[in-house]
């Protein structure tokens, strides 16, 4: 860190007539240890300075420091108020965390658990590359505390191990991880036990989340005395529909790509109990930037062209699915004296941040649950100031079931669209 002084007037700072020191204690005991401060000319904005740099300490302690500085020809001493910095501890092992989170829960005999060791510096940036690879700086250190006999570690692979379950009881084991200097050791106590599981509840990590990255989703599992219970590597996560990505058996979701949106939920199954729960529907959104075209689409036909220009700042598009009540299902389109029955799927598009400022086009697939209904396909948009559905001019040709099974066209039209809202096919 790197302190400096400068004169409000702007003052040369004669070597002669000033004389200057920084003072720094780390913690809160022990005494203060100084430094000459160095004139630098023109140091600051070109007016001369005085600084000083305190070295790097390796910890992460508060360091209160001040200055002082001498008038050698008035003979007087100027003192600075004292002021604590809290160190940013970058590049330091300052935070361990083994999942799936394991301490002080119950947990299933007979079950398996990967176990994985997160590290992160003072920062929160992670240091997972200086454990893990052909070449490592860090180290970790599994071990069971008393020879735990209802436990066993196998797999060791520096940052990943698994745990068996193999008596009921309480255990222990360690995790020991040091990094550059700095050592920091996690105790696990497990209660191992066999009542059965009574329910389990998945819970989403939000309504909406971004298509750029990964997102954990968790699970709570009650025995049948009432108590949590985590369970083991036998879990089958699975995600509906699996075309916007897949999960792992921790319960990440990770998007098949950043031009996927769409709603979807994810289930979990446990083998033992037969027991299965599924999340409420999460939506996947797209971060949508002026300066970018974007083709969008969620997988299972619907696509989404946005140009340069779509939006005037940053904005979020976001894809919601839902089922017409009966109400705007059966209906004669606005202008129309043609009955239509619309699609089991109402596609919700909507943006935050931004209205749409440039037309897009909006490409919708056929609906499987309308294959007997021969009627042409139009694409509707529904009008919340008539409460009616509206057709859309096509930009590209339209054709009945019948004509799109014999030409293996699953598409029901493409329209351009001036502003987002509740799109459907209608036949």
């Amino acid at each position: 860190t790197t302190v400096s002084v400068i004169s409000p007037a702007g003052l040369t700072l004669d070597d002669g007539f000033v004389s200057a020191e920084l003072y720094y204690r780390v913690g809160s005991t022990g005494s203060f240890e100084f430094l000459t401060m160095q004139k630098i000319d023109g140091g600051l904005a070109g007016v001369d300075t005085l600084r000083a740099t305190i070295p790097v300490l390796g910890g992460v302690e508060p360091i209160t420091l001040y200055t002082s500085v001498r008038d050698i020809e008035k003979e007087i001493t100027y003192q600075s108020n004292q002021k604590t910095i809290t160190p940013l501890a970058s590049g330091i092992l300052s935070t361990v965390r083994i999942t799936p989170e394991l301490k002080g829960k119950k947990i299933r005999l007979g079950d398996t658990y990967d176990l994985r060791v997160e590290l992160r510096d003072g920062i929160n940036k992670s240091l997972q590359d200086k454990f893990e690879g052909e070449t490592t700086e860090g180290t970790v250190q599994w071990s069971l505390i008393n020879n735990s006999s209802g436990i066993r570690l196998s797999t060791l692979e520096g940052t990943q191990a698994t745990l068996e379950t193999l008596e009921a009881g309480t255990y222990q084991f360690r995790v020991t991880t040091e990094y550059n200097g700095t050592s920091i050791s996690e105790t696990i106590d497990v209660e191992i036990q066999s009542i059965p599981i009574d329910s389990m509840v998945v819970s989403r990590p939000a309504k909406q989340i971004s298509n750029a990255s990964a997102h954990l989703f968790g699970y709570t599992a009650i025995d049948t005395s009432g108590s949590s219970v985590v369970l083991g590597n036998s879990l089958k996560w699975k995600v509906n529909p699996s075309t916007v990505g897949t999960v792992d058996n921790r319960g990440v979701f990770t998007p098949t790509n950043n031009s996927t949106i769409g709603s979807f939920t994810v289930e979990v199954t446990d083998p033992g109990s037969g027991i299965q729960s599924k999340s409420d529907v999460v939506e996947l959104v797209a971060r949508i930037l002026p300066e970018e075209t974007y083709t969008l689409t969620n997988g299972t036909g619907m696509q989404l062209n946005l140009a340069e220009g779509s939006v005037e700042i940053p904005s979020q598009l976001s894809l919601g699915e839902t089922t017409p009540p009966t109400t705007k299902k059966f209906v004669f389109a606005q202008g129309k004296d043609i009955s239509y029955t619309v699609s089991d799927q109402i596609y919700i598009l909507s943006f935050s941040g931004s209205p749409l400022m440039k037309e897009a086009v909006l490409t919708l697939p056929d609906d499987t649950t309308m294959i007997f209904n021969k009627g042409i396909r139009e694409i509707g948009r529904f009008n919340f100031t008539t409460l009616q559905w509206e057709l859309m001019e096509a930009t590209q040709a339209k054709h009945s079931t019948a004509y799109a099974l014999r030409n293996n066209d699953e598409s029901a039209g493409t329209v351009s669209i001036s502003s987002l809202g509740q799109f459907a096919v209608m036949a």
